[in-house]
């Protein structure tokens, strides 16, 4: 708890966002501490600025350096997303430099599994649209023809399918329970080894990073639930893509840029695999510099930007942009389990999502 010179204890907490009276309302029933809320008049940086003086923690889905860099008493920076992925390029993905953070002792909190049922179940959507050809067909039908009956465009079951996660962490977890229903076999890799999973889970493999090559070569669908980071830049390049069945479907639900951009359109247009799920997109050096943000409605994390190699207009890739987790239920997740993360630190205790800043600079 942080006492303050009268004597009384309480914790503020600056939102990065305009939050309307309903949203403060709800915001105060996840704090049980001591805690004052304050909301900024708008997203014009003065305004966030001046909301962030005299905080103890800050909370927002997009937060501009300036508001850490001028807030003294800050101690927290809670992102409400999973992904904090940074870049020191052109562009910064949260707005903010890791290295202010780590210079001044802040923590940065993140929001980790609180989207995992939407992004699983979304990854599903992707999946079965791309084996049962769900878009071509629409788009036929909508047309007022028949998509063509031929053996080019016929389907396939997921049942006794292999699906291949890349990073069994909280998503790639809904993904395998996901998977068993469909009678599909599972197979992955996990950054830290978690034995028990196999069992838990029914896993027919679980393997290290270094296991990448067998659980490409063995899957019909590639899942990709790694987070962006140097060891994960362009994971899967041309030799990777290759290597992966022609038959075989790649869903990406975790950073556009873990991908090869070229290696895939050669990959998709070539017919080394069979098609592509996507719900993000690659940025580029396109994101908004601190002083150009006005806030996370308009620029979020992963504003998609579709591909200038063209990817978006093929037809064996079904695409959304940044929508996995957009639904009510993930949103009000999202406020509960970072305002829970806050709360701890109000009350003196470590907060459950903090991440490691060593492993994520970029």
């Amino acid at each position: 708890m942080v006492r303050r010179e009268s004597g009384s204890i309480v914790f503020k907490i600056a939102l990065a966002w305009p939050a309307s009276e309903g949203e403060l309302a709800r915001l105060r029933t996840y704090v049980t501490g001591e805690c004052e809320i304050l909301s900024p008049k708008s997203y014009e940086i003065k305004d966030l600025v001046e909301v962030a003086l005299d905080a103890d923690a800050i909370v927002g889905g997009y937060v501009p350096e300036e508001m850490i860099v001028n807030a003294e008493k800050v101690k927290l920076v809670q992102v409400l997303h999973s992904g904090v992925t940074h870049r020191s390029l052109d562009g910064l993905d949260q707005g903010f430099s890791f290295n202010t953070l780590r210079s001044r002792n802040i923590m940065l909190g993140n929001i980790a599994g609180a989207n995992a049922v939407a992004v699983a179940e979304h990854a599903f959507a992707l999946m079965l649209a791309l084996a049962k050809r769900i878009v071509p067909d629409h788009q036929a039908l909508a047309q007022g023809s028949w998509y063509p009956f031929s053996r080019d465009t016929m389907g396939c079951e997921l049942a006794g399918k292999t699906l291949g996660i890349l990073g069994v962490g909280a998503i790639g977890v809904e993904l395998a329970k996901r998977a068993r229903a469909f009678c599909m076999g599972v197979i992955g890799t996990k950054r830290t080894p978690a034995p028990q999973l196999i069992d838990e889970l029914g896993l027919d493999f679980l393997g290290s990073p270094e296991d990448l090559p067998r659980v490409l070569r063995e899957s019909d669908f590639v899942a990709v639930c790694v987070p962006w980071m140097p060891s994960t830049d362009k994971m899967l390049g041309e030799k990777e893509l290759r290597s992966m069945k022609k038959t075989a479907y790649l869903i990406n639900i975790a950073r556009a840029e873990i991908i090869d951009e070229e290696a895939l359109h050669r990959a998709l247009t070539e017919d080394w695999i069979a098609g592509y799920g996507t719900d993000v997109w690659w940025n580029y050096d396109l994101m908004p510099t601190p002083s150009d943000a006005v806030g996370f409605i308009k620029w979020g994390i992963c504003a998609p930007i579709v591909s200038r190699t063209g990817i978006h207009k093929l037809d064996n890739v079904v695409m959304t942009g940044d929508r996995a987790a957009f639904n009510a239920e993930t949103l009000e997740n999202f406020l509960r389990v970072g305002m829970r993360n806050v709360d701890m630190l109000a009350k003196g205790q470590t907060p459950e999502h903090i991440v490691d800043l060593s492993m994520q600079a970029r």
